[in-house]
């Protein structure tokens, strides 16, 4: 996954010009993770040494992923369609991979982060089934198999169920 220095007036979303009305200090110069506003996956961060992630985090999204984290305080104001982002929440880890939920159901959460030193690595998997994907994707899976069945069904009526045209 790409990331870049946050910077005041930088979107937030790889598919929105949503940007922070406020703009910041402190946020200056964090790296942010490129994602789309409805992105659906599990974030993996790895790095060598300690890190700091940061998350914009809505009222509207489920956000129980926080409880542990502590508040920031610094003010922002992302405004989208459906919410707006007003409160920033931050975390230290120690060296290694970390996998973060995307956030959600109304909007991913902002991931940025700050290491010092070696570069921190983001990336995610598009295939939906491993590790995490069957749990998050249930509805998808089950959708899938159903017009598998549904399809086959079909042809099987369709050609040996047909009535036979004598000539």
């Amino acid at each position: 996954m790409r990331t870049y220095s946050y910077r005041g007036g930088s979107p937030v979303y790889s598919d929105r010009c949503y940007t922070d009305q406020i703009q910041p200090e402190p946020l200056e110069g964090l790296n942010i993770v490129s994602m789309t506003r409805h992105f659906h996956f599990p974030v993996r961060l790895m790095s060598e040494e300690k890190f700091t992630v940061y998350r914009f985090i809505t009222e509207k999204n489920n956000n129980e992923f926080i409880a542990d984290w502590e508040k920031v305080s610094v003010k922002i104001e992302i405004p989208g369609k459906s919410s707006t982002f007003k409160e920033v929440y931050k975390k230290d880890f120690s060296p290694g991979t970390w996998t973060f939920q995307p956030g959600g159901p109304v909007a991913a959460s902002p991931l940025l982060f700050k290491a010092e030193g070696q570069p921190v690595k983001a990336f995610y998997t598009t295939n939906f089934l491993f590790p995490e994907g069957v749990l998050a994707h249930k509805t998808r899976l089950l959708l899938i198999i159903s017009l598998f069945f549904n399809y086959s069904l079909l042809a099987y009526f369709w050609w040996y169920k047909r009535p036979h045209l004598s000539r």
